[in-house]
C-alpha cells in the first residue's frame, strides 16, 4: 500500500532501523491507513528491529492511533528491538499522555536522539 503522506527512511548507522514520518492528522480513515502501512512495512522486513515514529509534521492523532502505538511498542520488543516516538508535537503528546501511555514509550526530541538511545540497548 502506498501512502504519500507517510515517508520512511533507514536509520543512519543502525542496522535494522527505520524511521516513519507521517504528516497531517492521523484520525479515523488515516489512522487505519497508517496502521496498515506500518504493519506492511514490518511484515515485509523481519529484520526491522528499531523503529522511530517521527511526529514532527503531525497535527493530531486520535486515541485509536495511540493504542496502535502501544501495540507497535510490543511488536518491536518481541523483535528484540524498540520503538521510539520522536518530535512529539504538543497535541500528540496530550493525547498519548491523557490516556496514560506516555510511560510506555521511549520519547526523543529527534530521530538522531532516538538512534543514540537505541545504541545503548
Amino acid at each position: 500500500m502506498s501512502a504519500s503522506w507517510i515517508k520512511t527512511q533507514p536509520l543512519s548507522g543502525l542496522d535494522g532501523g527505520l524511521a516513519v514520518r507521517p504528516e497531517g492528522h492521523i484520525r479515523a480513515r488515516t489512522s487505519a491507513e497508517f496502521r496498515e502501512y506500518v504493519d506492511e512495512l514490518l511484515d515485509a522486513d523481519e529484520a526491522i528491529r528499531w523503529l522511530v515514529v517521527d511526529f514532527d509534521d503531525v497535527l493530531s492523532i486520535d486515541s485509536s492511533t495511540a493504542g496502535y502505538l502501544l501495540n507497535l511498542h510490543d511488536t518491536m520488543n518481541s523483535r528484540s528491538g524498540a520503538l521510539a516516538l520522536a518530535s512529539l508535537t504538543p497535541t500528540v503528546r496530550v493525547v498519548i499522555d491523557s490516556i496514560g501511555l506516555m510511560t510506555f514509550f521511549m520519547v526523543a526530541e529527534s530521530i538522531e536522539e532516538a538512534v543514540e538511545e537505541f545504541r545503548y540497548r
